[in-house]
């Protein structure tokens, strides 16, 4: 495994061993009718919403379109990345300096970017 792979796999092998939990939609059979309904999200996500509806989870996308269905027809709470790095900011979770590291591995990697206003917001305290 190349060491960017491993910087990855890591924290998430760590992860799965002491909190995270995989789990499966508990009636996989609904989800052709969910899609059915909901034709602009994909499969995928149907089962995201099934699955937080299910466990009573807060969904983490930056998908619009999904935030937008979960919030306003499931009642899911959700959290894109922006808020999810800003509330671990405030709680020192997370430090300026992580957040330093993190802008431009997300640009370099995934090509994303963050509005002028929300990135003063992520890098002032």
């Amino acid at each position: 495994m190349n060491s960017e792979m491993e910087s990855i796999m890591n924290p998430v092998q760590k992860a799965s061993k002491k909190w995270l939990k995989i789990r499966s939609v508990r009636k996989p059979e609904d989800l052709p009718e969910m899609k059915a309904k909901h034709s602009a999200l994909s499969f995928i996500d149907c089962e995201l919403i099934m699955l937080c509806k299910e466990n009573n989870c807060i969904l983490l996308s930056d998908d619009t379109k999904l935030i937008e269905v979960a919030e306003n027809e499931f009642d899911i709470e959700t959290f894109d990345l922006f808020g999810l790095l800003l509330t671990n900011r405030k709680k020192g979770v997370i430090s300026k300096k992580d957040i330093d590291n993190i802008i431009p591995s997300l640009r370099k990697k995934d090509h994303y970017e963050f509005s002028k206003d929300k990135l003063k917001k992520l890098i002032s305290k």
